[in-house]
């Protein structure tokens, strides 16, 4: 939900959304966000609700209003705990080879690829 949450504020900061539309969408999936039980997404949201309220209030200017939601839009990049690292995939020519992973790419150029392949017998 946090990426939803960050993805609805970066619309608006592109005039894409209005505060109605985030303010309506929040208030929409406010249950949905609770019963979810991610911490960062709810306090994201606790936060955003708080500035809505203070620039709707007029206890927060206009620009300083937007410098907080920039905030909130860069936050960290971090990847939810549901995800897993996929399984390495290789792809291998004569000269040389590249192993990748979802978090890094190791290319190793000046080897040429041998493939040893292990065979049993039952004798």
């Amino acid at each position: 939900m946090i990426y939803e949450i960050r993805a609805r504020i970066e619309a608006y900061l592109r005039d894409e959304l209005t505060l109605e539309d985030i303010t309506s969408w929040l208030m929409q999936n406010l249950q949905a966000l609770l019963d979810s039980g991610d911490t960062e997404a709810i306090a994201t949201a606790d936060k955003l609700d708080t500035l809505l309220i203070e620039h709707e209030d007029g206890r927060l200017d206009q620009e300083s209003f937007l410098d907080s939601l920039r905030e909130i839009a860069v936050g960290q990049v971090t990847v939810p705990k549901e995800y897993q690292e996929s399984d390495l995939v290789v792809l291998c020519s004569e000269t040389s080879s590249v192993v990748s992973t979802v978090r890094d790419v190791v290319m190793i150029d000046s080897m040429p690829v041998q493939d040893l392949r292990l065979s049993f017998s039952l004798s």
